[in-house]
């Protein structure tokens, strides 16, 4: 069982993610934090195996978030943000910090995240396993 902490300031991504990882029988799905801060509390606290993590958030983004997981408490992280394939420094720094992997959100109906499912549940188990260290 793949536990994963969901981070993201979109309460409709939250639900979306939650749904997609609660009806996949390997993931459990055991925290969702709506901003960076809140995300590194979890982490230190319940120790997931995988954290999904929006790069935009509020109080403390997803980059910084990041920097503060690998620091104090290794954990594979999978991005996910509508911004990365139009900023690539912010992809190259979330890798630089630490990030397994990336997805680009898909924006809008739910039908659009309906294209990205098989993307995020596979680099999801793949990131799972991925063997991290402190920066």
């Amino acid at each position: 069982m793949i536990r994963v902490i969901i981070a993201d300031d979109s309460s409709f991504m939250r639900k979306v993610l939650s749904d997609l990882f609660t009806e996949t029988p390997d993931f459990e799905v055991v925290g969702t934090a709506s901003d960076g801060s809140e995300a590194v509390k979890m982490v230190f606290r319940l120790k997931p195996d995988l954290v999904t993590m929006d790069v935009n958030m509020p109080l403390m983004n997803g980059l910084e978030a990041l920097e503060m997981i690998m620091e104090g408490c290794p954990t594979p992280v999978v991005m996910l943000s509508s911004l990365t394939k139009k900023d690539a420094d912010e992809t190259i720094r979330a890798l630089q910090l630490g990030a397994v992997d990336f997805i680009t959100k898909a924006g809008g109906s739910v039908s659009k995240i309906d294209t990205i499912k098989d993307e995020i549940l596979e680099k999801s188990r793949n990131a799972a396993t991925a063997k991290v260290k402190k920066l």
